[in-house]
């Protein structure tokens, strides 16, 4: 399903079949950065950051997966 949902934003939006690689072109064309490197954060905060996101938010309670400090950190590492 979301697949499909990603594939028709590249499509109808786009004119592309990978709406996610759509979306990645466009936001660099307008100066929107997406990974972590270009933002200038190194990958020794990922953990630091993780266990804040914990600590402050609370939605990651609420997360339909396991959101703890590990989780986190994997996501910071697969932006960077």
């Amino acid at each position: 399903m979301r697949a499909e949902r990603f594939r028709a934003l590249g499509r109808n939006v786009f004119g592309e079949e990978d709406g996610i690689v759509a979306t990645e072109k466009w936001l660099e064309k307008m100066g929107m950065r997406l990974r972590l490197r270009d933002l200038g954060i190194e990958p020794e905060r990922f953990e630091e950051m993780a266990a804040g996101c914990i600590r402050t938010d609370p939605r990651t309670k609420a997360h339909p997966r396991v959101l703890d400090v590990a989780s986190i950190k994997q996501i910071y590492q697969d932006s960077y």
